[in-house]
């Protein structure tokens, strides 16, 4: 059998250092290594993108998957190198002094490879790669690729129309642009190594990855015919009773807004960022994630349920109607709210939820559930248009 790879890229630099990285993984597995080179030179990203590369390697990640169309695969790969000065950070180990910007930082060349499996689950080089090494980029170099760049570059705002490398090769045609950063002169690291030591230690995070929740998918309490006929419940008590398992399952929630949301557009240290738990067990949840990212907490309740002025919005489910409802002094035109529930069916009450947060001014960035019905949730992706709905157990 085949473990099929596909690379968007048709770059021999790139296709030799996914094939180096991967032999021994699909070997491991027993089955026979097959890369799909694709070409993104189309995708919407700039030439050198600029404190942008994750986003950018998402975009090509797209691109790829519209043009791979029926094509089955186990693994998409995109690799993009970003210079600038952005910090690399997570969620869950970030601290508000990690958002603070120095007067004079260096300009680094960072290597940034996003891997998406046939399940949809993300993994970036950015959280999942301890001993982030990046190279300085001499300032001379970036600025004249800022000059050479117009300002009505149509991806402006993501990074500029010429590359660093491009321009190195120019003074130095012995030095190719594709590996400018191997020359001892600016550094003395070879991109094929780093993008084989960067994948392989990826590698490694998704096989302990995959094998942690499938110890959460063992730990749910499945009950047929309940709340009513044709229905299979899926209970999380045995999740929330041992503590190695709820502090996982958290772990990984916070993984999945790392990957999911484009911290170009949102920053997390935001003061308006809030978590919404839907009635009864998002509430569990969602503050549980909430306590962990220390943000705010509002709370979607059942109709009927909170005193004083509120704001309803009426939904369906699957097997019954419902209405759920909030304060609206919670939420203003600032707000950025991650709504949480333990699963998603058909998105009724997810999509309800968004439509409560429009209602008082404020803006639905992510829908997080535990679970979710697999036969159903294409119907709440649709509901949910371009507002990011993520599982952590499919």
């Amino acid at each position: 059998m085949s473990f099929v790879v596909a690379l968007s890229s048709k770059s021999e630099l790139k296709t030799s250092a996914v094939r180096e990285a991967l032999t021994k993984y699909a070997e491991n597995i027993n089955k026979k290594l097959v890369i799909i080179c694709v070409s993104t030179k189309d995708a919407p990203i700039p030439v050198q993108p600029v404190n942008t590369g994750n986003k950018c390697a998402k975009l090509r990640n797209e691109y790829m998957k519209k043009e791979l169309g029926n094509t089955e695969y186990d693994m998409l790969i995109s690799i993009e190198n970003s210079i600038g000065t952005m910090g690399f950070y997570n969620l869950e180990n970030a601290s508000d002094d990690d958002n603070s910007e120095d007067e004079e930082e260096d300009i680094k060349d960072a290597c940034n490879i996003i891997i998406e499996d046939k399940k949809g689950d993300i993994f970036s080089s950015q959280s999942m790669v301890m001993d982030y090494e990046c190279v300085i980029v001499s300032k001379k170099y970036y600025d004249m690729a800022k000059k050479k760049t117009s300002e009505d570059y149509k991806y402006l705002k993501d990074g500029l129309s010429v590359t660093v490398g491009s321009l190195i090769h120019k003074e130095f045609s012995d030095i190719p642009a594709n590996n400018w950063m191997k020359d001892e002169l600016f550094g003395g690291m070879d991109r094929k190594e780093q993008i084989n030591e960067i994948i392989s230690e990826m590698l490694e995070g998704i096989d302990e990855y995959n094998k942690d929740i499938n110890k959460l998918k063992d730990a749910i309490i499945k009950v047929p015919d309940f709340p009513e006929p044709g229905v299979l419940f899926q209970d999380l008590s045995d999740i929330l009773n041992n503590k190695k398992l709820t502090k996982m399952m958290l772990q990984y929630l916070i993984h999945l807004l790392n990957e999911n949301i484009d911290k170009t557009k949102h920053n997390f240290f935001d003061d308006n960022i809030v978590i919404m738990g839907l009635d009864d067990r998002g509430f569990i949840y969602g503050m549980a994630l909430a306590t962990k990212l220390k943000y705010g907490f509002i709370m979607a309740r059942k109709a009927g349920k909170l005193p004083g002025k509120t704001v309803k919005q009426e939904y369906g489910t699957e097997y019954s109607k419902a209405c759920i409802e909030v304060m609206p002094h919670l939420i203003n035109k600032d707000t950025k709210v991650i709504v949480v529930d333990d699963l998603v069916a058909t998105g009724g009450s997810l999509d309800a939820a968004v439509k409560l947060t429009k209602k008082c001014g404020g803006q639905v960035i992510a829908c997080v559930t535990i679970l979710q019905v697999d036969s159903l949730v294409e119907q709440a992706r649709k509901k949910l248009g371009d507002i990011p709905l993520l599982v952590l157990i499919k």
